[in-house]
């Protein structure tokens, strides 16, 4: 059952997610690290189905759009990405957790466990929508009039830009995000049903539960990760610029200096943290509740 869909489904992904990976390069969403990433990372997702894939596209594609939505404006607020493109350490800080749970997903399936293998593909789904979330919320929510407020201390303002900044327009993007990827995994598992596409076909799914947990748990992994980004993440101070960063060098070009947070905790360690801490509270309920 695996080899029938394994093989087509990986050769598939690597010839469509080179050349998509090369557009976004000179389209500057992927720096060249971040391009060579992409292409051996994208692949590994069909180890769930080329279903998975398809959804970690419409991620990809999203994200990038609401990246260049009002670009300008985000540069100015120093809000923006890289003009040079997201690195290597951003997709694997995207990436990991979904690559991880697809890889588990392969593996129970060897074991044919069909309720476990549910539980994983959900995982796999949640991580993804995860990410979405995330992108959208800092994205968009850049786009606010009004600065973030620190998610544990709402009574203070935080430059646009800074992990752990909330907005109320970034969580109304939040929550749209992971319903987009609900919809758009409900469209695929649907499909798969009725066409009869490995190795999606074999998982029955209450659509509307479906839809509910990606979303629902897709926002908390969102929640999480401001929470994470606002108490443990590391941040500095540019004493040229008088704001607070999370680089070590600032957009102005200043060095910065190290102000609070676990040195190590970077924006892609915290979204790995974020991801891995939701999904395992997705296993909680899945399997205890």
């Amino acid at each position: 059952m695996i080899s029938e869909y394994i093989i087509p489904s990986f050769t598939s992904a690597f010839l469509i997610s080179t050349p998509m990976a090369l557009i976004m390069y000179r389209r500057r969403a992927l720096d060249l690290k971040g391009v060579l990433t992409a292409i051996f990372l994208l692949p590994l997702i069909t180890l769930s189905g080329f279903q998975s894939f398809i959804i970690m596209l419409s991620f990809l594609i999203s994200s990038s759009l609401v990246t260049f939505a009002g670009f300008s404006l985000k540069e100015a607020r120093g809000a923006s990405e890289n003009k040079s493109g997201r690195s290597w350490q951003q997709v694997i800080g995207a990436g990991f957790v979904a690559v991880l749970f697809s890889f588990l997903y392969f593996l129970s399936n060897l074991y044919n466990d069909n309720y476990l293998s549910t539980a994983l593909l959900m995982a796999y789904l949640v991580a993804v929508a995860i990410a979405n979330a995330d992108t959208w919320a800092a994205e968009i929510g850049s786009l606010s009039k009004n600065p973030p407020r620190l998610i544990i201390k709402p009574w203070k303002k935080v430059p646009h830009g800074v992990s752990g900044g909330v907005t109320l327009r970034g969580e109304v993007a939040a929550v749209s995000g992971s319903f987009f990827i609900g919809i758009v995994s409900l469209v695929i598992y649907l499909l798969s049903k009725a066409f009869h596409l490995s190795p999606w076909s074999n998982i029955n799914m209450d659509i509307l539960q479906m839809l509910c947990l990606i979303t629902v748990f897709g926002w908390l992994g969102e929640i999480i990760d401001s929470i994470i980004g606002a108490t443990l993440q590391v941040k500095y101070y540019c004493t040229n610029c008088n704001k607070i960063s999370d680089k070590k060098i600032h957009r102005c070009g200043a060095k910065t200096v190290y102000l609070s947070g676990i040195k190590f905790i970077t924006n892609e360690v915290t979204n790995i943290i974020s991801g891995l801490v939701t999904t395992f509270l997705l296993m909680i309920y899945w399997f205890f509740i």
